[in-house]
């Protein structure tokens, strides 16, 4: 059928021209027509890694980096072991233990008073009291608290406050010929007003250092040796006596030192110590009828 339009006739509804209208698609290599190429897929590495494995990838880098290198077909890295160290680089660090000791601990072994006092370093405490008489030349006080520590120092804390089943003067009459002179000495070169000082101090420390445990053998000593030499030192003293066997009635070591130090005074002079007897049996009395 032709139909004509603007002055040219066009066949309308037969068959196709065989030949492709526009341009045909050449083949660069041979020269020839062929197949059109299609372009390679991007692939993409979410849609290789399912959801739930993209979810903690995400999270953890180390899973990241496992998901892409699957995803690529990356063979792993060799995993390089770390170089073991040597054994004296580790032992370094090492809490560094104490070795034990070799010797054996010396437990402190307590002695007896004649132990003690026979081992006693008479140059030593010589040593001691003329360093303290260089010190403190015109404090005799000094001298003999010197004189007390040392022994009280050296000395165990005895049982028995006043010596039960002993001679009347010991513990004096045990010391050694040269400590005996020594401490005598001593007394003997100070004065009236020191030894009332010591006297005094002595009576108001000792049921304190008692109470702690602490040795006042070597004021015992010395305050025997003292009342030998003065008795009649103590009669000035009986009132503050009196005031600390009050207060320490209930404390029967307390008690028991203070009385044994007062009674030191009579074996020189007894009517010394008949006043210092009447004086504790008032003070007895007083106390009885409170």
């Amino acid at each position: 059928m032709y139909e004509e339009k603007q002055g040219q006739w066009e066949v309308v509804g037969g068959k196709a021209s065989g030949k492709p209208k526009g341009k045909t698609i050449s083949n660069k290599t041979n020269g020839t027509a062929g197949p059109k190429s299609t372009p390679k897929p991007i692939i993409k590495v979410d849609e290789l890694v399912t959801p739930l494995d993209t979810k903690y990838a995400l999270l953890d880098p180390q899973l990241r980096a496992k998901a892409k290198q699957e995803a690529l077909g990356l063979p792993d890295k060799p995993v390089v072991k770390a170089k073991a160290k040597p054994a004296t680089a580790t032992a370094s660090k090492d809490v560094v233990k104490k070795k034990p000791s070799k010797e054996p601990v010396k437990e402190k072994i307590i002695k007896s008073l004649p132990e003690a006092l026979k081992q006693l370093n008479t140059n030593e405490l010589g040593a001691a009291i003329s360093t303290v008489k260089a010190r403190f030349p015109n404090s005799r006080l000094q001298w003999l608290k010197e004189l007390a520590s040392y022994l009280n120092n050296h000395t165990s804390a005895d049982a028995d406050p006043i010596f039960s089943g002993k001679p009347r003067d010991y513990p004096s009459n045990i010391l050694t010929p040269e400590l005996k002179t020594l401490i005598t000495s001593t007394i003997k070169s100070c004065d009236d007003e020191a030894f009332s000082v010591f006297i005094e101090q002595s009576l108001i420390t000792l049921p304190s250092e008692m109470n702690r445990g602490v040795s006042v053998c070597g004021t015992k000593i010395v305050l025997q040796l003292l009342c030998l030499h003065k008795p009649n030192l103590v009669l000035s003293h009986l009132a503050r006596a009196n005031e600390i066997l009050a207060t320490n009635e209930s404390n029967r070591p307390v008690t028991l030192s203070i009385l044994w130090i007062l009674s030191q005074s009579s074996f020189k002079d007894s009517s010394v110590g008949l006043q210092v007897s009447l004086s504790l049996l008032l003070q007895v009395s007083a106390t009885e009828e409170q």
